[in-house]
């Protein structure tokens, strides 16, 4: 039977994780697929949303998804950047654009608060958590 230090060597991720990961980075990916796509229309819907949150929002969901793939690659640092884009970045668009209400802030939130709880997700005793360096 492997010790825990030795099987820290031999990195494995739940499936629950994967699971995760690869959602988080398709959801960020067709969502700003669909802004970039639809910011006409965006802007007559919403006058508050400008040019420049597009751009910042475009940024954020790029950094987002290198900090996933990050994780991918078991790095602990992009869980802490990712988290900062959220609180940060996110809310800051979500203010500026006219949508700072409690459902559009929980949404933000719940992203990060998913990806944590599946980094807990243990497998053989382990969790994604503690393989982070």
């Amino acid at each position: 039977m492997e010790t825990p230090q030795e099987q820290i060597l031999v990195k494995k991720r739940h499936w629950f994780l994967t699971l995760v990961l690869v959602y988080l980075i398709l959801s960020t990916i067709l969502s700003q697929l669909s802004i970039l796509m639809n910011t006409k229309e965006i802007k007559i819907e919403k006058p508050s949303v400008t040019d420049e949150l597009i751009i910042l929002h475009t940024f954020s969901a790029i950094i987002e998804i290198f900090c996933l793939f990050l994780i991918f690659k078991w790095k602990k640092n992009a869980f802490f950047t990712l988290g900062i884009i959220y609180v940060v970045v996110d809310v800051y668009i979500a203010k500026e654009a006219g949508n700072s209400s409690l459902p559009a802030l929980l949404g933000i939130y719940a992203r990060l608060g998913i990806l944590y709880l599946a980094l807990k997700v243990k497998k053989n005793s382990i969790s994604g958590w503690m393989q982070l360096e």
